[in-house]
């Protein structure tokens, strides 16, 4: 009877151990398959340029991938979408852009890419633009004002000027016949044809 007391109690022993064991199997197993479905599961999120890249990275973090279209080296303004990029986008879950003013492609992705699927999220939305002014448009333009015919150079010569009187104190430098007016500067060879301006 002890043997067979023994044995029975052995036998639900063993029993016990491989029920944990398989509940700890199918746990890690169901961890494993979950962390699959999570890797699975992040979102696809395609952002136009860098800062909008930036800006989203820190937003989603590691719950989503994200990726940008426009590279570095290329001007925002300039860039046009290539069939590569317009299938990356129709296979992404969002696109996020600065404004319709900045990528004026967007209509173009809109009217292309099928968007059932697909959020587009315009970053600026909500935002109160400024209203785009000349003067709020700096570019680095060779406006070369050259002034030379002004120059007075009474230190560069090795002149006599003694017993000669100069007054230099009546000499008038009057520049106010000469205007800079940048206000006729057309800035249409830079594409800026907005209500607001796309860099803010």
């Amino acid at each position: 009877m002890k043997k067979l007391l023994f044995t029975a109690s052995l036998l639900a022993t063993s029993l016990l151990f491989v029920g944990c064991q398989s509940t700890n199997d199918s746990e890690n197993a169901s961890e494993n398959k979950t962390q699959n479905d999570t890797d699975k599961e992040k979102l696809e999120i395609v952002t136009s340029f860098y800062p909008i890249y930036e800006f989203t990275k820190e937003i989603v973090g590691d719950e989503a991938n994200v990726s940008m279209l426009i590279p570095a080296s290329i001007e925002p303004h300039d860039w046009e979408p290539a069939a590569k990029d317009l299938e990356l986008i129709q296979n992404a879950d969002a696109l996020v852009f600065n404004n319709e003013n900045m990528e004026t492609w967007i209509d173009e992705i809109q009217n292309t890419v099928d968007t059932t699927n697909l959020a587009i999220i315009d970053a600026s939305e909500g935002i109160e633009l400024l209203p785009f002014s000349e003067g709020s448009h700096e570019h680095e333009h060779e406006h070369d004002h050259d002034h030379e015919e002004e120059a007075h150079d009474h230190e560069g010569g090795t002149h006599s000027h003694e017993g000669e009187a100069h007054d230099h104190e009546g000499e008038s430098h009057n520049h106010e016949g000469e205007t800079h007016d940048h206000e006729g500067h057309d800035h249409d060879e830079h594409g800026h044809h907005h209500e607001f301006d796309p860099h803010l």
